[in-house]
């Protein structure tokens, strides 16, 4: 089951979601958990949403800093910044590549990563084996990166650079890969 995050609100309030192949799902959403945005402002009709999340039994919202969407939050989880834990994402303008970013200190207060949280909870909820709730954000990185080199059928991509299929090389000095090391930049 799909739901489209422009239409949560009429899924949550009409306890229906259209599906990409054009047929409807009947759902009955009563938790819902947001990270790293905000839903409120995001996701069309404002008052639409707030009456949606109004009518919902529980909210966990985990963010860097307050949003409208964490005012509707039963919890509040204070997650990390980029700066505070190991993660990769993937970056067209530097020749499709995934760069991988190091830790640079340690997470502040009490902040965990968004794997760390969402583990934390399915386990709570009694899905952490489910969920792997025992892995760590390298753990997450690594299967993630299998899971793409077998996909995409490239054996290398979990080589170093990870790069995808595309063909063009990246611009002269645009390689974020090494750009760090370059210049002395290392966390």
């Amino acid at each position: 089951m799909h739901v489209n995050e422009c239409r949560i609100a009429d899924a949550i309030l009409s306890g229906k979601a259209p599906q990409p192949d054009g047929n409807v799902t009947p759902v009955s959403i009563r938790l819902l958990i947001g990270h790293g945005a905000s839903v409120v402002n995001q996701a069309g009709d404002s008052n639409k949403i707030a009456r949606a999340l109004d009518s919902l039994d529980y909210i966990i919202c985990a963010d860097q800093f307050p949003t409208p969407f964490s005012r509707y939050a039963d919890l509040l989880l204070p997650a990390t910044t980029v700066f505070e834990g190991h993660d990769c994402g993937f970056y067209g303008q530097a020749g499709h590549a995934i760069v991988y970013s190091e830790k640079c200190i340690e997470p502040m207060y009490e902040c965990r990563s968004d794997i760390a949280i969402w583990g934390a909870v399915a386990k709570r909820l009694g899905a952490g084996e489910a969920f792997h709730s025992d892995w760590e954000d390298e753990d997450w990185m690594r299967a993630t990166l299998k899971a793409s080199a077998s996909a995409s059928g490239r054996a290398d991509l979990t080589s170093s650079p990870a790069r995808l299929t595309d063909s063009r090389e990246p611009r002269p000095g645009r390689n974020l890969s090494d750009w760090g090391d370059r210049h002395g930049l290392r966390c």
